[in-house]
């Protein structure tokens, strides 16, 4: 199943591409627009993309799976960046999620 398109893996070099702009005029042109360039702006709409995938799961969701699938990188650093923007944790939005979803409460991770 294809993710979102902010979920697509991306560069600076393929948005500079695909505008046909050299990448400084693309650049002014976000941060006057968007107040942000855009790689921040595509990183910002991946958090929020996480946080909605967290907050309305599916019986499968998983913390991990949501930054995997979304290329939001190391899940400790994701945790701390999450909880900067949004005031608590990944963890936290996803069992609220599930406790609003009637799905069940995910264990601890047993350790083989």
């Amino acid at each position: 199943m294809k993710g979102p398109p902010a979920a697509e893996p991306i560069t600076l070099a393929d948005i500079v591409a695909a505008a046909g702009v050299p990448e400084r005029s693309l650049r002014a042109a976000f941060v006057a627009s968007r107040g942000m360039p855009p790689m921040d702006f595509l990183r910002r709409r991946r958090f929020e993309l996480a946080r909605r995938q967290l907050a309305e799961p599916s019986a499968g969701t998983s913390v991990a799976g949501v930054v995997a699938a979304l290329g939001l990188g190391n899940p400790g650093r994701f945790s701390v960046d999450y909880r900067r923007r949004f005031g608590e944790s990944p963890s936290e939005t996803l069992s609220a999620g599930r406790a609003a979803a009637g799905l069940p409460r995910l264990g601890p991770r047993r350790r083989p």
